[in-house]
């Protein structure tokens, strides 16, 4: 595994909210859980299974949904999406991947030890984040 950020995160639609904003073009996210299909309706989902990148690390039964991130699903996702999902009690996963490449993750609902973040993000970003108060804090792994 390549270097990456480790997060703690305070605020975690807060922090998505700025991630998608990061990646936004050419870029995917997925949600695995107990997912409300009314927060969805709107959105044009590319997928209903795992797929590279976006994979499972569970065995779960729950819904799972892989979204293109473009200008339109950016604003629901936004406004409507991240506010109502319950990303701390529905959510067990959320996995976003720009060009096919993984770049950030959080598994076992935002779990202290089980998020991460490509450092193709400047460190600049991550200490801003820091800053306002969405990460609690931040280390690279290097493995």
């Amino acid at each position: 595994m390549k270097p990456y950020y480790r997060l703690v995160v305070k605020k975690p639609i807060e922090l998505l909210d700025a991630l998608l904003c990061i990646f936004k073009e050419q870029a995917r996210i997925s949600f695995d859980g107990k997912l409300s299909s009314r927060l969805f309706e709107e959105i044009p989902v590319v997928g209903t299974q795992p797929i590279e990148p976006h994979l499972r690390n569970t065995h779960s039964k729950e819904n799972f949904l892989i979204i293109p991130i473009t200008a339109v699903t950016l604003d629901i996702l936004r406004k409507k999406v991240l506010p109502q999902v319950g990303l701390r009690k529905n959510v067990e996963c959320v996995l976003i991947s720009k060009k096919d490449k993984l770049v950030f993750w959080a598994y076992d609902w935002f779990h202290k030890d089980c998020v991460g973040l490509s450092l193709i993000v400047p460190e600049a970003q991550v200490i801003a984040l820091c800053k306002k108060g969405i990460l609690k804090e931040y280390k690279i792994i290097e493995k």
